[in-house]
């Protein structure tokens, strides 16, 4: 019997590489999505989001039943031969056919329940991914257990771009509706299996071994529970909104909701794993994990809250000049949710350091806790303020999560209160302060007319270059080695380019 052990020679260089190229992704990840965004916006009215929003809500809940946490088991397990192999994949695959039969034969009732019979074919159809994707669930964990990160990042990237982004704006641009984000995301599905196999080149012989389903079960139990638990606290609002109002309230709703989270998102997961295995490696060391704490903290407020302030300032120029007035509703929305997306983003980085304490179950609860709070508040406030409502119920929600999980990062770092206090305020103080001054020139530029695109671009890259000098400051001020070395080959790099670019306005002069 063959067994497949983790590969522990240049481990380090492995992982290193590993997170360059998740940087690399992230960038043209955010890129391609709002690219994608702008494109599929401009081609399809909100009220074709929504219906497939609905839609996405259902097999979104259904993909965390199905995977039942046995890729990641897979994953953790020290060793692991031939038969766990073959059985993840005969599990996965019979879990999403079943999966697939169950959404087909319930869709018109799924549908009755949301009040729009639309959504029961595009759930019939949608529900086919789930034999697509099944089968590479096991492919997906086999490349992740190998490190080998730069296969899955270019899988995901071209089934993204090439997937889903060529055919739905190739059917959008054609007239078909709704149907393109469908056809999007099942040709996503398609060519994201297919490249994972051919990467990872595993048995797919059906195998039902009881001892290789027993080694699988205990760590696929809990990984499925926090992600069920996970689903609800990141989709309630979707679900309530997509239940209580219209298929157009819920594209709207959500588009706005994206654009709060698409840029932090992004930086977040980036910096999340990074900070989980560095924060592991030293949580024996109490004075270091103390100021590794402080520092990740203090620089992702510094580097989120002037991105949310931004977003929101400009949240008019933003969805008027890029996805058009049909989406005008939007801009309240993401006015509101923008304020809160710094607490979005912040709290990763403390939950990063609360993970590699092994603290996993105070996540869960900070999650349940927020999952009530979505669901509860939402379900209250949409008869008596309507999305408006919906936003400030989530943004209270998020700042509650928030502070679960800061009080927990802070006791397993040994923070007191008031030096928690003051790297916040230090933190925080110059965003707000400089965010206060671009409102009032941004008022002032609506005031006396100035168009709508100057004030996008002007005010935006002014406010940008200002809070990116400040970021600047403040890393200085943190003197930690690794973050100096950091901002040197930046400023070289920025250096060069200033270089290179004097030098062609030189030539070009001549």
């Amino acid at each position: 019997m063959s067994t497949v052990e983790l590969d522990q020679p240049d481990l380090g260089g492995k992982t290193v590489s590993g997170l360059s190229w998740q940087m690399f992704a992230s960038v043209v990840s955010f890129v391609a999505r709002f690219g994608l965004g702008i494109v599929l916006a401009r081609l399809l009215p909100p009220e074709d989001f929504g219906i497939v929003g609905v839609a996405l809500i259902v097999t979104g809940f259904a993909t965390t039943l199905t995977e039942l946490g046995l890729g990641p088991a897979l994953i953790q397990r020290k060793e692991i031969s031939e038969r766990h192999i073959r059985v993840c994949v005969t599990i996965s695959a019979s879990l999403a056919i079943v999966t697939c039969l169950v959404l087909y034969g319930s869709a018109g009732a799924i549908a009755s329940f949301f009040r729009d019979a639309r959504v029961a074919p595009v759930l019939q159809v949608l529900s086919l991914s789930f034999v697509l994707s099944g089968f590479g669930i096991t492919g997906r964990a086999l490349l992740t257990r190998r490190l080998a990160f730069r296969e899955s990042v270019l899988i995901q990237m071209v089934a993204s771009i090439l997937g889903y982004g060529g055919v739905a704006v190739v059917m959008a641009a054609l007239g078909y509706g709704y149907w393109s984000l469908v056809g999007g995301t099942l040709a996503q599905a398609l060519l994201s299996t297919v490249l994972t196999y051919g990467a990872a080149r595993h048995s797919l012989r059906p195998l039902v071994d009881r001892a290789a389903i027993r080694d699988l079960a205990g760590f696929s139990a809990g990984m499925s529970l926090t992600s069920v638990v996970n689903y609800f606290a990141r989709q309630g609002d979707y679900f309530v909104v997509g239940r209580l109002t219209s298929a157009a309230s819920l594209g709207l709703y959500t588009r706005a909701y994206t654009l709060m989270t698409l840029p932090l998102t992004f930086i977040g997961s980036a910096l999340s794993q990074v900070l989980f295995p560095s924060a592991a490696r030293i949580q024996h060391d109490q004075d270091r994990f103390r100021r590794a704490y402080l520092t990740a903290f203090g620089l992702s407020v510094a580097v989120s809250l002037p991105i949310s302030l931004g977003v929101s300032v400009l949240a008019p120029e933003v969805i008027l000049i890029i996805y058009g007035q049909p989406w005008a509703p939007a801009i309240p929305l993401l006015q509101i949710l923008a304020l809160f997306g710094m607490f979005r983003m912040s709290y990763n980085t403390a939950a990063a350091f609360v993970r590699a304490r092994g603290q996993a179950y105070r996540l869960l609860f900070s999650q349940l806790v927020y999952a009530t709070l979505v669901v509860g508040g939402s379900w209250w406030i949409i008869p008596r303020a309507g999305l408006m409502g919906v936003s400030w119920v989530v943004g209270g929600a998020i700042t509650s999560m928030w502070l679960l999980v800061v009080v927990f990062a802070n006791r397993s770092a040994g923070v007191r209160i008031g030096e928690f206090v003051q790297v916040l305020a230090s933190s925080a103080g110059p965003p707000v302060l400089l965010a206060g001054a671009f409102y009032g020139l941004v008022m002032a530029m609506r005031a006396i007319a100035v168009p709508s695109l100057a004030v996008l671009l002007g005010g935006g890259l002014l406010f940008a270059g200002t809070s990116l000098a400040c970021l600047y400051y403040q890393a200085r001020r943190v003197g930690h080695p690794a973050v100096d070395s950091l901002l040197t080959r930046i400023h070289g790099l920025v250096s060069a380019v200033s270089h290179r670019g004097q030098r062609f306005s030189r030539t070009t002069a001549n």
